[in-house]
């Protein structure tokens, strides 16, 4: 097609588009038809209308206002832009604690056109856009890719981490014979080690309305207690992180889901992760120190494994975003998971670029130091 009438076409289409911004939670709180509408049937969790209306009432206090944007055809919503304000920065709702933000459409083209839209309108106030964890696939992932979006801006990418994965077919034994002959040998020799010698030991499956705050208490009380092995504090620490989990544990469109290993009345491990669209999302898993000889990490991922095997729940498996070692012990394959940042084209943000560029290129070899003379050592073990 000649370009003069490609853009002609565009023009005709883009007279019936408009973009709309809300900034109350009043007005995102009228938005759950429309969302669910556009809301693929494979996204993630962290996509859905509970989990970023329950994001923002929660962490509400913490950031400026909403900036949700809501590209319609003709007043019919086409798109939606999920943001937030803090500054001078639109960021992704739930960034900062979640994984996978996305837009939510059905059709890539009009994710893509209301991005666009939406850094069109960010570049006159000079605003600064940060895409915090946008995954390989993801809708804002492809719309950044065209490289339409961030024109005006200066660009910065930085490779967050990978996020491991696997296929589920099959049953428990034709999944077993996918793993390396020391790694079957390793989940007989726990099982038969934690049978011997706890033989009270259960594992329990929960799901909507079977994860009551209670249950939800126990768990937290295992993360922080234990969070010391790793760098940061519990998420569990966090009263609004928690509210969160509070208001969308329940919500069938969510699909949380908690798997428990106990011995007895005694809490061993547990793994909190929800089981959407054909896919099991692994986020957040602790075990109690004091019973780290049996491995329980290992234990309930394996039963967790073979539970969704054999009810036939989900065809993937999502680690989520991290390298920690232990994911690869069930698998090799990953996706990659991106920090996608647009500033102002201005010396400020020029400024603030070469420093993003400078520490991506600082970080991983002082790190590499830290590690070859012993004062940073990783701590993982499941």
């Amino acid at each position: 097609m000649h370009q003069s009438a490609i853009a002609s076409a565009t023009r005709e289409i883009e007279e019936h588009l408009s973009l709309d911004t809300l900034s109350s939670l009043e007005e995102a709180r009228g938005l759950e038809d429309a969302w669910k509408a556009l809301l693929p049937p494979d996204a993630p969790p962290f996509s859905t209308f509970e989990w970023n209306l329950a994001w923002l009432e929660a962490f509400f206090e913490s950031f400026d206002e909403p900036a949700i944007s809501i590209l319609r055809r003709d007043g019919a919503p086409e798109a939606i832009v999920p943001l937030y304000r803090t500054g001078n920065q639109l960021r992704m709702v739930g960034d900062l604690t979640c994984d996978y933000q996305d837009i939510v459409a059905r059709d890539p083209a009009m994710a893509g056109y209301a991005l666009r839209r939406v850094t069109e309108r960010a570049r006159r106030p000079r605003m600064r856009l940060d895409f915090e964890k946008v995954a390989e696939g993801s809708l804002v992932h492809g719309a950044l890719e065209t490289r339409q979006p961030d024109n005006g801006f200066h660009r910065h990418d930085r490779l967050l981490g990978p996020a491991p994965w696997l296929p589920l077919r099959g049953d428990w034994d034709e999944f077993l014979k996918g793993l390396t002959k020391k790694r079957r040998a390793d989940i007989k020799r726990l099982e038969n080690r934690i049978n011997r010698e706890l033989p009270a030991n259960r594992t329990h499956f929960l799901e909507g309305k079977e994860i009551t705050r209670d249950v939800l208490r126990r768990i937290g009380d295992v993360h922080r207690r234990n969070q010391f092995r790793k760098k940061g504090s519990s998420m569990f620490a966090d009263s609004r992180f928690v509210e969160v989990l509070e208001r969308t544990v329940q919500a069938p469109d969510v699909g949380a889901h908690v798997s428990l290993l106990e011995n007895g009345e005694d809490l061993m491990a547990f793994v909190l992760g929800f089981c959407r669209g054909g896919c099991f999302y692994y986020w957040v898993i602790a075990y109690e120190s004091s019973h780290a000889r049996y491995s329980p990490g290992t234990v309930l991922t394996s039963r967790l494994f073979r539970h969704l095997l054999e009810n036939r729940r989900a065809s993937t498996f999502d680690f989520l975003c991290g390298a920690e070692p232990y994911k690869y012990l069930w698998t090799k394959q990953e996706r990659n998971i991106f920090t996608i940042t647009l500033l102002p084209r201005s010396p400020a943000g020029f400024l603030r670029k070469s420093l993003l560029q400078t520490e991506d290129f600082l970080k991983p070899r002082v790190k590499a130091i830290l590690i070859r003379t012993g004062l940073y050592k990783p701590a993982y073990r499941t």
